[in-house]
């Protein structure tokens, strides 16, 4: 199980999909919801497992499309 921290979450995110965001606001998603599922880590850290953020990015990514109609 491969473990990341918010800041690399955030990297992964941009890297392997183009998803561009900051870790401050993977922290805001902790806290009212809507973000990949985390872990906690002792008290006060949490890490994301990669599967998660796979996972959540493929929510946020459409399927593939033809025309910008298809969108709709």
């Amino acid at each position: 199980m491969l473990l990341y921290k918010t800041t690399s979450a955030s990297e992964y995110l941009r890297d392997r999909y183009g998803i561009n965001r900051a870790p401050s606001y993977l922290q805001k998603l902790r806290v009212v919801g809507g973000g990949p599922e985390f872990r906690r880590v002792g008290a006060r850290d949490v890490a994301y497992e990669e599967s998660a953020l796979d996972a959540w990015a493929q929510l946020l990514i459409s399927k593939p499309l033809r025309s910008t109609s298809e969108a709709a």
